[in-house]
């Protein structure tokens, strides 16, 4: 069972792919960063963070920095420290991390952040020991809209080594946050949805048992992908392992091995993917010497990704502690930048960029330490951000197509917001209307970034295909419904792709056809059935005396009610069944209604009756418009005095009103006889309670022994002289009775005596 691991629900809607400006703050380093906001980027001096390794910042979709954070300390725009920021585990335990943190906006919320939190290797023990990724939760519009800290240090799942990458589920709106275990070998993936985490996490047991998973991994930006650290098998040799990841179930497969040789992972082995996933960048050395490569990733397969390697640049170095691009990160301009690591981890202020990192080769246009920090240093690594907020958008406008003569269509490029748009045409709209033939294409421009696609549009002659004027059946029939011949494809809305079809059922059919330069046409017929006459009931409001029943008048019909009218509506003035019949000259329906109301209101409140309980209800059955002598408007009322009540029903403006009397309840009056004859002559057989405004009574009788000889009850309770079906014999009995009256409260307790005589 999959169960929920909810902290905070909220409603969430779709992720928007492009990240717009969330991400054109960096902070990262000694006080360092990037603006995007300006072209080129600019340096940042306003930075209060010191990250040793992963940092990560936000902002808002206009590039407004909102906080920043070395997944410890939080800094909010105003460079002061987030309420709520400190985080239970001790500092290096994430500044330390080679992935150690990551912000991403909630999907589907303006105002919630997720932080992730990574873990180093260094702190796996001690208070570490849970090995765990977790994350915390910022309200952006907390503290007067400086943001709070909601959620901290929530687990999520395990990690024991420092990695952990983010990308985008497969319908566009959730997240997979997947970390490895490198001692176990287990990859661990776990979903967001409507704002949650599902759990449990999706594991999955990986080979070779060899170091596949270290300090680094990465998705592709078209979330397809799975890259993770070189690993070092038994023969001493390093390899490159890439994964296909499914993002619709969380699941890695087809993995594969890039041979590297000996030659030496350097750095945190940090590689990028270009923005339309199809390059693999990653640095490799020998000896003194660092290479920047290229691999292609169009066709999933070792060997050829393996040849497909190109050196973009090369470079020796001086020394083992200088990394001239160790660090790769795709930004929000399409370019990856390459941070260098300088000896001593602490004085690099050099940011080398490969501008075109879609381009093959060396078309990708490296250039070497291009950016000037300025004030800020670069100590062991930048801002970690997932790759798919920079995936390239993709431009299709389909296949190439034929208009028929006359006929238009639109072109839509869906661009994002930032894009900018140039058709051939001219137009920078989102979409253009065309109606003539050619060759027609659109480019999106974003940050120098340019994707483009082209249709072929042709136009071919106006055509028609006649299958038949609409028709109709009463019941059971079979219909031949027949299109033109002489096309070279036919598809009715049924599925059949010959050139007739047989029907036998009431619908809407049609056919679409193509001719011989794919030019499409089509016909439709409606077969529809005649069905019962609806009969509608409506009353005359201006003598209240009729009630009018009409059917709809349908062209090719005719009527007949049992009345004997022929017309499609009638009068009538009495109650009962009343039918109509619809004639064509194939077959024929019949419709009835029964008219139990008539026009003029029948209310009928009973005789004339007695107050005896504390109230009685008065009520009528009748429907309409009700107003009683007391004012109320309900079609019964609770009456708990005497005197006179009347109710008037009103109804399509006639009105009829009826009265009773109510009187005060009267005491009962009882007798009961001493003697009775149960001899079958008809005259005082039974022995019995006599009176009037009784409701009921408890009989008991006694011989003169104490003998019970009959208990019963009931309005008239009664003694027919009998035992055990046995006749009594003459002589004195004796009797106890309780007598309820209909008078609230009303009741009287009797005994005595009686005479049995034959």
């Amino acid at each position: 069972m999959i169960k929920k691991i909810t902290f905070l629900i909220f409603i969430c809607s779709m992720l928007t792919v492009n990240a717009q400006k969330e991400c054109n703050m960096w902070y990262f380093g000694r006080y360092a960063g990037l603006n995007f906001n300006t072209i080129p980027p600019s340096s940042i001096s306003d930075s209060r963070m010191s990250a040793r390794e992963s940092s990560t910042s936000m902002c808002d979709s206009a590039g407004n920095l909102l906080f920043y954070t070395n997944g410890d300390t939080i800094w909010n725009r105003n460079h002061q420290l987030m309420l709520n920021w400190k985080s239970g585990r001790p500092f290096a335990a994430i500044n330390s991390a080679t992935q150690g943190s990551m912000a991403l906006r909630m999907p589907g919320n303006n105002n919630l952040y997720y932080i992730f939190q990574g873990l180093s290797d260094e702190n796996i023990s001690g208070l570490n020991k849970d090995s765990m990724l977790r994350y915390c939760i910022i309200d952006i519009k907390g503290d007067g809209g400086l943001g709070s800290v909601m959620v901290k240090d929530q687990p999520l799942i395990k990690a024991r080594n420092e990695n952990f990458a983010v990308t985008l589920h497969k319908n566009g709106k959730d997240l997979w946050v997947a970390a490895t275990d490198n001692r176990t070998g287990i990859f661990n993936c776990i979903r967001t949805t409507n704002c949650n985490f599902l759990s449990p996490a999706i594991q999955q047991k990986l080979s070779p048992k060899w170091d596949q998973f270290s300090r680094f991994i990465k998705f592709s930006p078209d979330s397809r992908i799975l890259y993770s650290k070189e690993s070092l098998n038994s023969s001493g040799n390093y390899f490159i392992n890439l994964y296909q990841f499914d993002n619709s179930n969380g699941k890695l497969s087809q993995h594969i091995s890039i041979p590297k040789g000996n030659q030496i992972a350097v750095g945190h082995g940090y590689s990028e993917f270009s923005p339309d996933s199809r390059f693999l960048y990653t640095v490799i050395s020998e000896g003194n010497i660092y290479y920047l490569c290229q691999y292609d990733l169009s066709k999933w397969d070792s060997a050829a990704i393996s040849s497909s390697k190109q050196i973009i640049f090369s470079i020796p170095v001086s020394s083992p502690s200088y990394h001239p691009f160790a660090e790769l990160q795709l930004g929000p301009d399409g370019k990856i930048y390459c941070f260098n690591i300088a000896p001593l981890y602490n004085n690099s202020k050099k940011i080398s960029i490969i501008n075109n990192p879609n381009n093959p080769g060396v078309g990708c246009n490296f250039w070497l330490e291009n950016i000037d920090l300025n004030k800020g240093t670069i100590v062991l690594g930048g801002p970690y951000y997932p790759s798919f907020y920079f995936r390239n958008a993709k431009v299709n406008l389909g296949i190439d197509t034929t208009l028929c003569l006359g006929d238009s269509m639109t072109l839509r490029c869906n661009p994002a917001k930032q894009d900018k748009i140039k058709w051939s045409t001219g137009d920078t709209t989102d979409a253009i209307i065309i109606k003539n033939a050619g060759i027609y294409s659109v480019a999106l421009s974003r940050y120098g970034l340019t994707q483009s696609d082209t249709i072929k549009v042709f136009v071919g002659p106006k055509f028609k295909v006649f299958i038949g004027n609409d028709t109709a059946f009463c019941h059971q029939f079979s219909h031949l419904i027949k299109a033109s011949p002489g096309f070279a494809k036919y598809n009715w809305n049924t599925g059949s792709n010959n050139m007739q079809i047989t029907v036998n059922s009431k619908g809407i059919y049609s056919v679409k056809v193509l001719d011989s330069n794919s030019c499409p046409s089509g016909d439709t017929i409606a077969i529809d059935e005649i069905k019962k006459p609806l009969i509608k009931i409506s009353y005359d409001s201006v003598n209240c005396k009729y009630v009018y029943l009409t059917s709809d008048s349908i062209k090719g019909l005719s009527y007949l009610w049992n009345t004997g009218e022929t017309k499609n509506a009638i009068t009538v003035s009495k109650k009962g069944w009343y039918s109509i019949t619809a004639r064509h000259q194939f077959c024929s329906n019949t419709d009835s209604i029964l008219v139990d109301k008539l026009a003029m209101p029948e209310i009928d409140l009973g005789a004339d009756t007695s107050l005896c309980l504390n109230e009685i209800i008065l009520k009528t059955k009748e429907q309409g418009i009700y107003l009683w002598n007391t004012g109320q408007k309900t079609p019964s009322i609770i009456v708990n005095q005497p005197g006179k009540y009347w109710l008037t029903v009103t109804r399509n403006n006639c009105s009829t009103t009826d009265t009773v009397e109510v009187k005060l309840c009267e005491d009962m009056l009882v007798y009961i006889p001493d003697v009775f004859s149960p001899n079958g002559d008809g005259i005082n057989d039974v022995f019995k309670i006599y009176g009037s405004n009784i409701i009921y009574a408890e009989l008991e009788i006694f011989n003169r022994w104490g003998e019970k000889l009959l208990q019963t009850n009931g309005k008239e309770a009664q003694w027919d002289g009998t035992y055990k079906n046995e006749m009594c014999m003459e002589g004195v009995y004796f009797y106890m009775v309780k007598i309820k009256g209909k008078k609230l409260g009303s009741m009287k307790y009797l005994s005595g005596s009686l005479t049995l005589i034959r």
